[in-house]
């Protein structure tokens, strides 16, 4: 006997499967895969140690990042919110990429002539800032399921290059460099095709400028910058008083415990694009989404991650689960700071993403200073999670005074 769903159900998996969230999840799961299999290959291929280095390279480059930012893209996209014609992203970010390559050749050069080691920094950070403003923009003025297939590209670029190398038997502690380099740049064939197509590109769009782009988005530098150390000072500890191979069994949990923030980030690109075209955003039910759809999956990942863990990496990775443990509430936490910084950066004030931000980072750095020299990965874990928390306390009060103001 055949027992049919009810429609009011089917029509829920229909509207849940056509949504653009539910989409661009389904394309993150996908990545997801990818980024697992990504991660496992080099930990199996090049070890804790080249792990750890690939890890703490990308966080150094988050961190360069930030510095540099000046927030252009998001300030690009506020402009086009308050009524600039969409054709001006694409030349704008043409004019921002040729400034900050010639910027960062001059450096590049006098770093090479003074001997300072600063070269993959540069190389890195240049090539995660033009992918990352590329997303931002791209996802921005045509949708979330630009950014969750960019990043599947970017995974499987990761992917090809660390098994080049390996097959060459050159995977090292530079080539996994050139390796993250290549993921970076990977999906600006997609981000490209899309700024082209609806970012300005043969219609006349005249460029913005950049310096005054710039000048607005300082002031965003302080809750930014406080923001990326929140997920990247945890490793860059761990790397510089533990060494290579403890920051690559940590950089193994943080990444499985970050997968609660999945979904939570399809909510906060929704949001961006929904204020980037003046739609109406709920905040409160963006919020308690990422909190429940990132609680579902922590459950998951407790349940499942040690045997995952072991099976996938083997025993040398075996601290990595503790962490984990240690880690997921942060992460859950740290979904629900994406939708607020999100919501934050195109509708509230700079000093909103400062209080919250630095909150959330000046608690994890005093929590590092405490538990790292006696718990070691589990005290980086915990750490992140007191501070993510604290972080996304302190947005929910900013965001309910916002509304309280707007009404």
């Amino acid at each position: 006997m055949r027992f049919p769903l009810p429609r009011a159900i089917l029509a829920r998996l229909r509207t849940a499967v056509t949504h653009p969230v539910g989409r661009a999840s389904l394309l993150r799961v996908l990545s997801l895969v990818v980024g697992v299999l990504s991660s496992v290959i080099l930990a199996r291929l090049g070890g804790a140690e080249v792990k750890g280095v690939a890890s703490a390279f990308a966080a150094a480059n988050a961190v360069g990042f930030m510095l540099v930012n000046f927030d252009v893209p998001q300030q690009l996209l506020r402009e086009i919110r308050a009524g600039a014609d969409a054709d001006v992203a694409w030349p704008t970010l043409v004019r921002a990429w040729a400034v900050y390559s010639a910027a960062g050749g001059v450096v590049l050069i006098v770093a090479f002539v003074t001997g300072a080691p600063l070269g993959w920094l540069i190389v890195g950070t240049l090539a995660f800032l033009i992918g990352s403003q590329a997303g931002v923009v791209s996802t921005g003025i045509s949708g979330i399921v630009v950014s969750a297939v960019g990043a599947i590209a970017q995974q499987l670029a990761l992917v090809a290059a660390t098994v080049a190398f390996a097959a060459a038997g050159q995977l090292n502690e530079d080539s996994v460099r050139i390796g993250v380099v290549f993921s970076y740049l990977a999906p600006m064939v997609i981000y490209v095709t899309y700024l082209v197509r609806n970012g300005g590109a043969g219609r006349g769009g005249r460029s913005r400028p950049v310096i005054r782009l710039a000048r607005a988005g300082v002031p965003w530098q302080v809750g930014r910058f406080a923001q990326v150390l929140l997920q990247k000072a945890d490793t860059l500890v761990l790397f510089s008083v533990s060494g290579a191979a403890a920051a690559g069994t940590y950089s193994v949990a943080l990444s499985t415990a970050m997968l609660c923030t999945i979904v939570p980030a399809q909510f906060a690109s929704k949001a961006l694009f929904d204020s980037t075209q003046r739609r109406v955003n709920d905040v409160g039910r963006a919020t308690r989404a990422a909190l429940l759809t990132g609680g579902a999956t922590a459950v998951v990942m407790a349940l499942i991650g040690e045997p995952g863990i072991l099976l996938l990496y083997g025993d040398e990775f075996s601290a990595a689960y503790p962490a984990l443990i240690a880690c997921l509430v942060g992460a859950v936490a740290y979904g629900v700071i994406q939708v607020q910084g999100t919501m934050i950066r195109m509708l509230g004030s700079w000093r909103d993403l400062a209080v919250t931000s630095g909150l959330g980072l000046a608690t994890m750095l005093g929590a590092l200073a405490l538990t790292v020299p006696s718990l070691g990965l589990v005290g980086a874990g915990i750490s992140f999670s007191a501070g993510a928390t604290c972080s996304a306390l302190a947005g929910g009060v900013v965001l309910a005074r916002r509304g309280a103001q707007a009404e």
